[in-house]
């Protein structure tokens, strides 16, 4: 984090019992608590709010006086749930000294998650150690998922491309066929 217009790139890797965080300066593996009741129910909960909050949307369209919606309530809560589970205080610690020192150097915090069979989880919502500010809203921190590269497959060749080169009906416009299918051979 020493360059400041560096960006502060971490990564945190979910397997099915350890959780891993790597970062400037940190590198850090711990097991987690996976899905708790807890945590399953507030995700329930969430969907269902949505659903019904969706519903009186489209029923109630003109009704603007409404307040926040509470499923982001039960959002946050399910964000909280997610980092008592999955972070661990070792990785909690880590990730705080990161975001505190990106703070300090007014450096942004490239956050990419790999959660495996965990990628159904709002990480987004997860809370930022220090000020419980979720890591999406968090000025500095931009979260991003990630996916395993997997091994393409090459595709046999050779390559065929089909070229159609035709005349225009204006006769006095004359194309060189020769030429194009030349131009189009040495791309």
């Amino acid at each position: 984090l020493q360059n400041r217009y560096q960006t502060a790139d971490v990564s945190l890797t979910v397997t099915d019992t350890t959780v891993r965080l790597r970062g400037p300066g940190e590198d850090v593996s711990a097991e987690h608590h996976g899905l708790t009741l807890a945590l399953t129910n507030s995700l329930a909960e969430v969907r269902r709010l949505r659903s019904t909050s969706a519903n009186v949307a489209r029923t109630n369209a003109e009704d603007t006086n409404s307040a926040v919606p509470q499923h982001d309530f039960s959002l946050r809560r399910t964000g909280e749930l997610v980092a008592e589970s999955f972070l661990p205080e070792p990785l909690s610690n880590a990730l705080s000294r990161i975001i505190a020192q990106a703070v300090s150097s007014h450096l942004p915090v490239r956050l990419g998650v790999q959660a495996g069979s965990f990628g159904h989880l709002p990480w987004e919502a997860v809370p930022e150690p220090v000020s419980q500010v979720p890591l999406s809203l968090h000025p500095l921190v931009s979260i991003y998922r990630e996916v395993p590269n997997t091994p393409t497959s090459p595709l046999p060749g050779p390559l065929r491309i089909v070229v159609a080169i035709s005349t225009p009906r204006d006769t006095r416009s004359f194309n060189n066929h020769e030429e194009e299918l030349r131009a189009v051979l040495a791309a």
